[in-house]
């Protein structure tokens, strides 16, 4: 039997055990053959590398370092900005004129 919005299921799957923790019916778990630990390592598994070799830590910073100042600018950011503003403007002074969103009251009003 099915109601409105509700269809009755004859089996659940999930492709983690975490994913499966958050269903309220029994389910089976099938992970699709694919063992995420070997493509997302843990972060200690990460950090241990890097504590091992400081040397390469500090070769990573100084390549981010130099990729964030040949990709990025304050100058480039607050140009692209503008010209979003200097869009928004233009395309303002094309509208009719709109009325108040509101009457300001009177001083009798105070």
């Amino acid at each position: 039997r099915s109601a409105i919005g509700m269809v009755r299921m004859d089996a659940v799957i999930a492709v983690s055990p975490k994913s499966a923790s958050d269903l309220k019916v029994p389910c089976k778990v099938i992970s699709h053959g694919v063992e995420n630990s070997k493509f997302h390592p843990s972060l200690e598994a990460r950090l241990a590398v890097l504590m091992a070799a400081p040397e390469a830590t500090i070769s990573m910073g100084i390549a981010a370092h130099r990729h964030v100042l040949a990709g990025f600018s304050i100058e480039r950011e607050s140009a692209a900005i503008g010209a979003v503003y200097d869009g928004l403007w233009q395309q303002s002074l094309s509208l009719p004129p709109q009325p108040p969103c509101h009457t300001p009251l009177s001083a009798s009003a105070y």
